[in-house]
């Protein structure tokens, strides 16, 4: 399952959950424009700082390119363009805009500010699934101490 179908879990134990995109302000706000309903806030880190502060890697274009290319030929990957033209044309802007190469991650924080737990994309099949992400939430939320 996606994040975005799985935010009631996280709600119910009181997790909050936000993205950061290497894009600029526009583009994040055309992108919640085309794509209505983001269940969490997306800001934007256009100059790259969280990113590579946080120890993020841009993977080769070439690499990403032919994973991409590779993916669709053996129908791995379906769809990789969206159908709706509004959400079609704000992911070509993003591809000539913004840096789509660069991989992501996840972060787990306590109140405190405290990392808990992280983890960095190698690549975009590296992705951590929502359901690790919950089991990870699980398992830290247990090591809290109970006041």
């Amino acid at each position: 399952m996606q994040l975005h179908e799985q935010m009631d879990k996280f709600h119910e134990r009181d997790v909050r959950v936000f993205a950061v995109a290497p894009a600029k302000p526009e583009m994040i706000s055309s992108f919640l424009q085309a794509f209505t309903g983001l269940p969490f806030p997306l800001y934007g880190d256009p100059d790259k700082e969280a990113f590579y502060g946080l120890g993020h890697v841009t993977m080769p274009k070439g690499k990403l390119l032919a994973k991409a290319a590779w993916a669709g030929v053996t129908g791995q990957v379906k769809n990789i363009m969206p159908k709706d033209q509004k959400q079609r044309d704000v992911v070509m802007t993003s591809m000539k805009q913004s840096d789509v190469y660069i991989q992501g991650g996840t972060w787990l924080f306590n109140e405190d500010g405290e990392l808990l737990f992280e983890h960095r994309d190698a690549s975009p099949e590296d992705h951590l699934s929502a359901e690790r992400l919950l089991q990870l939430t699980d398992y830290y939320l247990a090591e809290k101490p109970q006041s």
